[in-house]
């Protein structure tokens, strides 16, 4: 089983998801004690690493050697491979003994277990009374299929070479020059849309002019204009100052329409009727977590409007106190 998933190891650190960090916390809070955990099927180690937030050890196990050699380094956190042929008794040794294991984690690899053979091992191994085993999985993947034709516009060809391609999706390029009527045809004719979506865009438009233009296009009645953005990195209460000395920073160098977008678009124009999202007047409030490397919350910053502008000519200096965080 394990040359099963050897083949595509680094496909799975891409291409699996993440839990988020409240599933950890939840799991945390059923045992009374947080000296040992052990993470079975651990393949990269993407829920060891969220277990080790809450445990002094994790032991991370796994019987594939090509997913072990992706897995995430983190100071808590020991890996293992497992060979098929290890013993019942050298398992327990090797984790820590029996009665020793506070939380046991299998995430999306229980059914591929020999389950009476792990679950004598899992009892042996869990302290008693207290320990927990949590076993869970993930199945029916649903990409936004909710619209037989997509058309995705930009101004920008060079965005566009990098667009998803999906068989419902047709991009198109809108030069400036673009006149409304051509743009009304293009998209699909007056009365034909049923969602216009934005996101974290609205503020660089004409807003007149683009108003104008959704107001043709939409079904009428029924069709719906949505508008997002996102603002307000958080991070960490530690992290947080640090973060916003650098924002400060790159304040002059903003186009002025970005205030919408630091107003939380609560001073966006918007002629449009709400459909009830949000409290009144104002604009829905969500919180979306992301888990970052170092290295792409850095490409995050570089990607700024006001870092990439060539006549600001912004150099990106890190305190030394984000290193340490």
């Amino acid at each position: 089983m394990a040359s099963l998933f050897d083949k595509q190891a680094e496909v799975y650190i891409h291409g699996r998801p993440t839990y988020p960090s409240d599933w950890y916390a939840k799991l945390a809070a059923l045992t009374p004690h947080h000296s040992l955990a052990w993470d079975v099927g651990t393949g990269n180690g993407q829920a060891a690493i969220g277990v080790a937030e809450h445990y002094e050890e994790v032991v991370g196990t796994d019987v594939s050697e090509a997913q072990l050699k992706f897995a995430m380094p983190h100071p808590r956190v020991r890996y293992l491979r497992t060979s098929q042929s290890i013993t019942d008794d050298e398992l327990v040794t090797l984790i820590g003994g029996e009665n020793s294991v506070d939380l046991v984690t299998v995430s999306q690899a229980v059914h591929w277990f020999d389950l009476p053979k792990f679950y004598a091992n899992v009892t042996r191994l869990l302290r008693k009374p207290g320990g927990v085993i949590a076993v869970w999985g993930y199945n029916n993947v649903v990409v936004a299929e909710h619209y037989e034709e997509v058309v995705g516009t930009d101004v920008s060809e060079a965005q566009l070479k990098f667009a998803m391609p999906h068989p419902r999706v047709r991009y198109l390029r809108t030069s400036q020059s673009i006149t409304d009527d051509e743009l009304v045809t293009l998209i699909g004719g007056e009365n034909s849309v049923d969602l216009v979506t934005v996101s974290q865009a609205v503020h660089w438009f004409d807003l007149p002019k683009f108003y104008a233009n959704v107001t043709r296009l939409l079904r009428k009645p029924g069709g719906v204009i949505a508008v997002w953005g996102y603002n307000n990195v958080v991070v960490s209460p530690s992290f947080d100052p640090l973060l916003k000395r650098f924002h400060d920073t790159t304040l002059p160098y903003w186009n002025p329409n970005i205030q919408y977008v630091f107003d939380g678009y609560e001073t966006l124009p918007f002629p449009f009727e709400s459909v009830g999202s949000g409290s009144e007047a104002k604009p829905l409030l969500l919180d979306v977590p992301k888990q970052l490397s170092f290295e792409e919350f850095s490409k995050l910053l570089r990607s700024w409007s006001a870092v990439i502008q060539p006549r600001t000519m912004v150099l990106i200096c890190y305190p030394k106190q984000w290193l340490k965080s």
